[in-house]
């Protein structure tokens, strides 16, 4: 019987090589298009059970997410193809693309926290330089 830590550390090892490579492919286009925009690979998920890598991808702009996503689940089966002599494992599991707007809500976040910032900042200068108007 393996080790669960063993099979983890391997988990994650595929996903990032998975990654990597699909990154790498990617670059080069899919000739399809509907294939579009900046599209970042943020993480694979390999269920050995079902033989299913759910790839989580971002795509900017972000209204290109959808169409961008279904031309590289339209690519899916040649991607695979593709990367089953590189990944060097016994079975290449199905790709599953899904938009992964998680990016686009950090950035949305961060922004608001900048201007949160930026609007105590002009409420404290306003209130310290009240008194002196008063003078």
């Amino acid at each position: 019987m393996r080790d669960a830590g063993h099979s983890g550390i391997r988990a994650a090892q595929v996903s990032s090589r998975l990654v990597r490579l699909l990154q790498e492919r990617l670059a080069r286009g899919l000739g399809d298009p509907r294939y579009k925009g900046m599209v970042s690979i943020l993480g694979a998920e390999i269920d050995d059970r079902s033989g299913q890598a759910t790839i989580r991808v971002s795509v900017l702009p972000g209204e290109r997410g959808t169409l961008t996503v279904a031309a590289m689940q339209s690519a899916a089966a040649r991607l695979r193809a593709d990367l089953q002599g590189p990944m060097r494992i016994r079975r290449m599991p199905a790709l599953h693309f899904v938009l992964d707007d998680s990016l686009k809500q950090m950035a949305a976040i961060g922004t608001a926290v900048i201007q949160s910032d930026d609007l105590a900042i002009a409420t404290r200068d306003g209130a310290e330089s009240e008194p002196e108007s008063r003078s």
